[in-house]
């Protein structure tokens, strides 16, 4: 697992050179699950998850990643990646399927992938990473928070968790009218919109859980044009919180960590480990996609 070095300055200037971490054999060779987001649809959501992970896909391969990048499907239209649906076997009362729509409650989608996971991977003795758009970090940590509960698996193995800008603490930087408003004209009425809305059973409950100590999770947010703020979030106990925080010089909307395959290190951005004080840097880290193959493979940073 990683163990990220103490910082003791409160502001550092301009730092033009990478960070400097070590690579671990096996962190650069599992497989890293990429969990999409939601997509609003009347009928049957459809995602080109491979489409979408494609850019960092691009940066793995850039850095010499040797692993695979696997994107996962979960709702009735999505076709182009690896099919989670009804991993967590029949529809019952408590995780319905519905169709495998927006209607598919959040808890169903995280249970088909900890069952995805066990039997796919952890039984063979493979760890994994698990990268996360928006709700699919929803997804992957109702899936890892409740393992070994209820009809969950009894134990997964996954190494790092990552989320970019996944509501933890609901959609609160609506653009238009109140968050509720907002989230019926963006996403509608279905289930899994209004799991997403701040102070909803599910997000209480989840927020509630405590994370394996064996899985080291990092959360990025922040950005300008971001329609959820950096304190949703990172509205978990996460290893690692990410705030780009600054409009310069990339101010990251909703959907824009997930294409900026920029290596460059000049962006601002403040950092927390753990409970510790947040430390700002004007200058000098990695851009999203960066700073998320280091999440996934570094053993320090």
């Amino acid at each position: 697992m990683k163990q990220l070095l103490a910082i003791v300055a409160a502001t550092v200037l301009a730092v033009i050179t990478p960070l400097t971490s070590t690579v671990s054999a096996a962190g650069n060779s599992a497989p890293i699950l990429w969990v999409h987001g939601s997509q609003a649809s009347s009928t049957c959501p459809i995602v080109d998850s491979k489409k979408q992970s494609t850019p960092f896909k691009n940066v793995l391969t850039k850095r010499a990643y040797t692993g695979p990048l696997v994107p996962i499907d979960y709702y009735c239209g999505d076709k182009t990646g690896v099919s989670i649906r009804g991993a967590g076997g029949p529809s019952t009362e408590q995780y319905p399927q519905n169709g495998y729509t927006q209607e598919t409650p959040i808890e169903r989608l995280g249970l088909d992938l900890a069952w995805f996971i066990y039997n796919t991977y952890t039984i063979n003795g493979q760890s994994v990473n698990i990268a996360s758009a928006s709700m699919g970090g929803l997804i992957t940590m109702y899936a890892v928070t409740h393992t070994g509960t209820d009809v969950f698996p009894p134990y997964l193995l996954v190494d790092n968790v990552l989320t970019f800008s996944t509501p933890f603490g609901g959609v609160d930087k609506p653009t238009v009218g109140t968050e509720a408003q907002y989230v019926k004209m963006i996403c509608g009425v279905k289930t899994q919109c209004n799991q997403m809305i701040s102070g909803s059973a599910f997000l209480q409950e989840l927020t509630s859980q405590p994370i394996p100590a064996e899985i080291d999770v990092t959360t990025i947010g922040g950005g300008q044009r971001d329609i959820l703020s950096f304190t949703s979030s990172s509205a978990i106990s996460a290893d690692h919180k990410v705030n780009f925080y600054n409009i310069y010089p990339i101010a990251y909307d909703h959907a824009g960590y997930l294409n900026d395959q920029n290596l460059t290190y000049n962006m601002s951005a403040e950092i927390t480990e753990g409970q510790g004080t947040p430390v700002r840097y004007t200058n000098g880290k990695p851009h999203s996609l960066e700073w998320a193959y280091r999440a996934m493979t570094s053993t320090t940073w």
